[in-house]
């Protein structure tokens, strides 16, 4: 039987193969090294032995499907795959069937994390998808450097989503919240505000486009309800731009009337007129 294996680190250890049973696998001497085992009835089938510890004193064994995937050879581990808690018999036909799925395509390897990740998304909540977006996500400067987001800003994504979405679906798994539950939840919203209920969109959106974007989500999350609910309503509310700005030939009479005020207050506005500060910041 073929057993090279395409590491060097995997060539440096022990590789025996054996006929697996019962009699042979209880009688496998304790390792002082994880040790590889195959199986030479079914080919793609091995065993790891490795070292003892305060739960294996005798070393745990595990079943694994030996296959190539890619052009490289690869050891799966199977389900549930602890010997003897699966028999050597089930073990053969779990590693059949998957050298059986490469052969039509599918990579167990992503398999294994599609499926993983699906059942981290299934149970992730907005709450929590909108906690992990405040201590994860990063804002950049013209710099280059990355910070962390601000807590004001952490605190207006939680205060506006919750409020386009409601307690009851703030705290209910994010996959639940499809077009037609966002368009309900805007048109009731609408009728208490415009710019707010599109302020929670625009948060709601954001969160979702960004934890798509990560390693343990990507590919995961249906599609973002805020997204298709804006293609198919001619996109989200836009408030009307202020038109509070000081006109260029009311610039003298504004400094006239600054120059009037008690000094930490005039100081204060003009900071604000010479620098560009924002009124909270200032």
């Amino acid at each position: 039987m073929d057993i090279t294996e395409t590491t060097t680190r995997a060539r440096q250890r022990s590789k025996t193969s054996i006929r697996f049973n019962q009699k042979s696998l209880d009688a496998l001497a304790v390792p002082r090294r994880r040790t590889y085992y195959y199986d030479d009835y079914e080919k793609h089938l091995g065993l790891t032995h490795l070292p003892p510890t305060k739960n294996y004193p005798e070393g745990k064994k595990t079943f694994f499907a030996r296959m190539t995937v890619n052009g490289k050879t690869k050891r799966i581990t199977l389900e549930n795959g602890v010997y003897p808690g699966m028999i050597i018999t089930t073990a053969r036909e779990k590693a059949a069937a998957a050298v059986t799925d490469v052969t039509k395509g599918i990579n167990p390897i992503q398999q294994k994390r599609a499926d993983k990740a699906a059942q981290v998304v299934a149970g992730l909540t907005v709450e929590q998808a909108v906690k992990l977006f405040g201590e994860k996500k990063v804002r950049r400067l013209s710099s280059g450097e990355k910070l962390p987001l601000k807590a004001s800003t952490i605190k207006s994504y939680k205060h506006s989503i919750n409020g386009l979405l409601g307690k009851q679906l703030y705290t209910a798994p994010m996959v639940n919240l499809t077009e037609d539950i966002i368009t309900r939840r805007i048109n009731a919203s609408e009728k208490l505000g415009k710019t707010y209920t599109a302020t929670g969109c625009r948060s709601l959106s954001s969160v979702w486009n960004w934890l798509a974007k990560q390693k343990d989500y990507r590919d995961q999350l249906p599609a973002n309800p805020i997204k298709q609910y804006a293609l198919y309503n001619e996109g989200l509310h836009v408030a009307a731009p202020k038109q509070t700005r000081i006109e260029l030939i009311e610039l003298s009479e504004w400094f006239d009337a600054v120059e009037r005020l008690p000094t930490e207050y005039a100081d204060f506005f003009l900071w604000l007129m010479f620098t560009g500060t924002r009124f909270n910041e200032a």
